[in-house]
């Protein structure tokens, strides 16, 4: 039986979403590498208080462990508010931008937990599941 572990509250998980800066943006490249990091973006939400919106939703799904078709009646929602037209089809965009921010929280949230007891637990093993979408 597989544990669904999305819906315990996992603080750090918490901590990192929270210590992002939203920052509109036109297109997924106005950010680069580290700064991904700190910014909460959504490519294409120019508004700041659509992206509020969005940001409101993805803190919801971390904190409170809801589900995709949960963020997408969200997503509709803020969609609607905001008249917004945004590229690409509704479930592959809403895919992206829900699962995108929730594994990212999810793993930093892991590496602040390694970090904190490196001094007691100082090795690391990375298994990679190594079919044909690992990379080389």
């Amino acid at each position: 039986m597989k544990i669904d572990d999305t819906a315990l509250e996992f603080q750090e998980a918490i901590d990192y979403f929270k210590g992002k800066v939203n920052l509109p943006t036109k297109a997924w490249t106005d950010v680069w590498e580290e700064q991904h990091t700190k910014a909460f973006v959504i490519a294409g939400a120019t508004k700041t208080a659509m992206l509020e919106d969005f940001r409101g939703a993805i803190a919801k799904a971390i904190e409170s462990g809801t589900t995709l078709e949960e963020f997408r009646k969200d997503f509709d929602q803020i969609v609607t508010k905001h008249g917004w037209t945004y590229k690409g089809k509704r479930g592959w965009r809403t895919r992206v931008i829900f699962e995108t921010n929730l594994r990212t929280a999810h793993a930093a949230g892991r590496w602040d937990q390694i970090e904190r007891v490196k001094k007691i637990r100082p090795y690391l093993q990375y298994i990679a599941v190594d079919d044909e979408r690992t990379r080389r």
